[in-house]
């Protein structure tokens, strides 16, 4: 098997997917097959230095993709979008996988507009739907009035569309034939497990309350304040990029919080391991609700308890964490467990070590496989 993944980042190098793909290719090449990572598609003559670099990152080769004319331009026009966008980008493809067989590669997609350009590069394809794209401010596609028939479109003629998440689950396959949409939940890097956890190192001194994750406006800055000012002697302790004007602005009215900025992700581990507990902050919204936070897997693989606001986390870890439905029951989550080890340690690393992205690459090949015999027996029958 060969795949051919389309990513929605200039980049490959701090895709937060990357440790999944890593995973991914390990096992693609380990069976004689190849996995080509090709950046988010760009006008020929818009391009950089950086962008036009092909490079391989942690094992991972990845490609440029260059289209004829920007592709918002003609989104609209389906003979020009192939003749100008999906052509060229069927070439390019084709010449990375130049003496392998089409009818073996799976190209795999990841957001509802990529389908319209690039349901015609190869025979089959296989899609992550990753977040709830109905309520997702950011993502310009779907306040288009195409959005809802393309997602159903995209999910119907995959192989296989993939969910984040059971909510998702349930929204997709109402969408498409329930057969073809699988769960493939979020996890952790192998190379998280076995790190130091907080009951192994020297006495714990001060209390911190730590998140790690991009401080953006999804980042309820009003729960911040209110977790500043009733922990005013612990560390409240924010690591990531920080593009909350807000946040920034508390940084300089409480001395407690702290911003520490983007970290190498390989740092991560030992950071999370010194907090008392992880928060998870995120504003109420219908688009959260539908998350399956990623950090509360990392913080899971670090020992430590967290507090969540209400999100769609894998139901067989939810009784390792706090999950709020309000503020309140939030803060009080957040004060039961500063008061008092609740004895889980183990059983989280335990739950991390069952949720790997190596795991998580295997599961998705076997299911890629299994509908792959379906599709042939299907074609058989007819």
């Amino acid at each position: 098997m060969d795949i051919a993944l389309y990513s929605i980042s200039d980049k490959v190098k701090g895709f937060h997917r990357l440790p999944f793909i890593k995973q991914l290719n390990r096992k693609i090449e380990n069976e004689g097959g190849k996995l080509a990572y090709f950046k988010r598609p760009r006008f020929f003559l818009a391009t950089d230095s950086d962008y036009r670099r092909r490079e391989k990152v942690e094992g991972v080769s990845s490609y440029p993709l260059y289209t004829l004319v920007p592709v918002s331009k003609v989104i609209g026009c389906p003979l020009l979008l192939w003749l100008l966008v999906t052509l060229p980008i069927k070439l390019q493809v084709n010449v990375v996988f130049r003496n392998r067989s089409i009818t073996s590669r799976i190209d795999w997609l990841y957001k509802p507009d990529q389908y319209l350009y690039l349901k015609g590069v190869s025979t089959a394809y296989a899609y992550t739907h990753y977040d709830n794209y109905d309520d997702d401010k950011d993502y310009y596609f779907s306040h288009s009035r195409n959005y809802e028939q393309t997602l159903r479109l995209c999910v119907q003629e995959s192989l296989v569309a993939f969910t984040t998440g059971e909510r998702l689950l349930e929204k997709l396959r109402d969408l498409g034939q329930a057969t073809n949409v699988c769960y493939l939940p979020n996890a952790v890097s192998d190379e998280w497990l076995g790190l130091l956890h907080p009951d192994d190192k020297a006495e714990q001194k001060a209390e911190v309350i730590g998140f790690v994750g991009t401080i953006d406006a999804s980042i309820d800055e009003e729960l911040i304040e209110v977790i500043c000012q009733k922990h005013r002697n612990a560390s409240v302790r924010l690591i990531g990029r920080v593009t909350n004007e807000a946040i920034e602005g508390l940084s300089n009215k409480y001395n407690n919080l702290q911003l520490l900025g983007q970290v190498d992700y390989l740092k991560l581990p030992s950071m999370i391991s010194d907090f008392t507990v992880g928060l998870v902050p995120y504003k109420e919204s219908s688009f959260n609700a539908y998350r399956n936070p990623l950090k509360l897997y990392e913080y899971c693989a670090c020992g430590i308890p967290a507090v969540s606001v209400a999100c769609d986390f894998e139901r067989s870890g939810r009784h390792l964490v706090s999950i709020a439905n309000d503020i309140e029951s939030f803060l009080d989550s957040l004060e039961q467990i500063l008061s008092r080890r609740d004895g889980l340690r183990r059983e989280r690393t335990e739950f991390a070590e069952a949720n790997t992205w190596s795991i998580r690459a295997h599961q998705a090949i076997a299911q890629i496989r299994e509908h792959q015999i379906k599709e042939d027996n299907n074609e058989t029958h007819i």
